[in-house]
């Protein structure tokens, strides 16, 4: 047939009346090849009327050459399929397991049943969900494009690795992964290319967020473990809203919580543009609920912008580092873990921070113009790199040490005063109005 397009080659059977002989023939070919092998494989070909290609229920499927056929459609409809695909098949039912899509290769799923992947998916074509979800339920390296047009992808069981050849048109994909065996089930690479994943839970480890793509944790039901371990560097924008409370439990509740490290390895969180963290209940924590132990030595570095929203109390209990914009919008934000201030913790619009653990030293700059600052507990130590901007900061139980300087303004209601020196132009205030607890 050296010279023949398969285009001519099928039209020619047409033309003479004998491509379904030559279907059958193929068929029957086909599956004596595979009877005696180990995966036990049969081939059988439903031919409907129109000339399209059905893989019946019950059938494993081996799909070399069936591209050969090219037929209107390819439909696999019950079937169990491997191999390669090279054209267009249709996804009514049944299940994927090892499959190659080639560059020319699309599979587009169809109708509203739930469809699964349950081995490796060699991808360098294109996956088009347009109704209804697709899970992969294996290891897979994801690439080549998916395409959301009304469906969704789930990203399950096994260890997903991103990478920098996966398109994503949509923002229907989930990662909804195991929280306890990081073995089996976690996710790591690269988000790039404008792609936006969903987050649901799971582990998160060592994973890059490349500008112009988002990673979104959006917590309204589900009560799940989400954790990240190894590197999360953000260089797009990453989003964790949190609208539902644990029963019985309080908005410091690591389940309310996004976690950082394990028990057995630390989490390096490296923001370099947006990090949004909206409330009521979004909480970062660095205590694993899964065995209660904490883990020591996480830290999450905010180089950029990390925005605080939304009504109710977040909690930060993982030692923070910021470099550059702390932003409190609405709401409010207690600090329970060591805090390192190098660039500015904005509170110019509205927002309230609460200082709860000790901190060693108070540097950069503090605008509380209309929302405020409050030490309630532990022992703090002010310096001369420390600029309080506003009327709005308080002493409410803690102990103040160091220097009040750069004409900045402490308001005392309550706590302990030790060794603080006030330089020119600096204001301690102790108005007493109505408390009467000890100063």
């Amino acid at each position: 047939m050296q010279g023949v397009s398969r285009d001519s080659f099928v039209q020619t059977l047409r033309n003479k009346g004998l491509y379904d002989l030559f279907v059958q023939e193929l068929s029957a070919y086909q599956s004596t090849q595979y009877s005696n092998s180990s995966s036990q494989v049969q081939n059988v070909w439903s031919i409907e009327s129109n000339g399209d290609i059905s893989l019946r229920s019950g059938t494993e499927y081996v799909f070399e050459g069936m591209d050969l056929l090219r037929t209107k459609n390819v439909i696999l409809d019950g079937a169990r399929l491997s191999g390669t695909v090279s054209d267009s098949l249709t996804w009514k039912s049944g299940v994927i397991e090892d499959i190659r899509i080639t560059t020319s290769g699309v599979i587009v799923a169809v109708g509203n049943t739930s469809k699964v992947i349950s081995g490796a998916l060699e991808n360098y074509g294109q996956i088009q969900v347009n109704s209804g979800s697709l899970t992969f339920l294996a290891d897979q390296v994801h690439r080549g494009f998916y395409v959301l047009n009304g469906g969704q992808i789930e990203l399950a069981l096994g260890r997903h690795i991103l990478t920098d050849q996966l398109n994503i048109k949509g923002s229907s994909v989930y990662y909804r992964g195991l929280s306890n065996i990081p073995e089996v089930s976690s996710l790591s690479g690269i988000l790039t290319n404008a792609n936006i994943l969903n987050w649901d839970h799971g582990i998160i480890d060592n994973l890059i967020i490349e500008t112009g793509s988002q990673l979104i944790l959006n917590e309204t039901t589900n009560v799940s473990a989400k954790i990240a371990t190894g590197t999360i560097h953000n260089k797009g924008i990453f989003v964790y809203e949190d609208k539902f409370l644990i029963p019985n439990g309080n908005t410091s509740s690591n389940l309310d919580a996004l976690v950082f490290g394990s028990s057995s390895k630390t989490a390096h969180f490296i923001n370099d543009e947006r990090f949004e963290l909206v409330g009521p209940y979004a909480n970062l924590s660095s205590l694993n609920p899964l065995n209660g132990l904490r883990s020591v030595g996480s830290t999450f570095t905010n180089n950029d912008t990390f925005r605080r929203s939304g009504t109710g109390a977040s909690w930060v209990d993982i030692a923070f580092f910021n470099i550059g914009l702390l932003e409190i919008i609405e709401g409010q934000l207690h600090i329970n873990n060591r805090f390192v201030n190098q660039g500015i913790l904005d509170l110019s619009l509205d927002g309230d921070v609460f200082f709860h653990s000790d901190q060693a030293a108070h540097t950069g700059t503090y605008n509380t113009s209309l929302g405020s600052v409050s030490f309630l507990s532990g022992v703090h130590n002010l310096t001369e790199q420390l600029l309080l901007q506003g009327d709005n900061v308080y002493l409410r139980g803690a102990t103040i040490t160091g220097v009040l300087a750069n004409s900045s303004k402490l308001n005392w209601e309550y706590g302990a005063i030790d060794n603080l020196t006030i330089e020119t132009g600096s204001q301690l205030i102790l108005n007493e109005t109505t408390n009467v607890s000890a100063k």
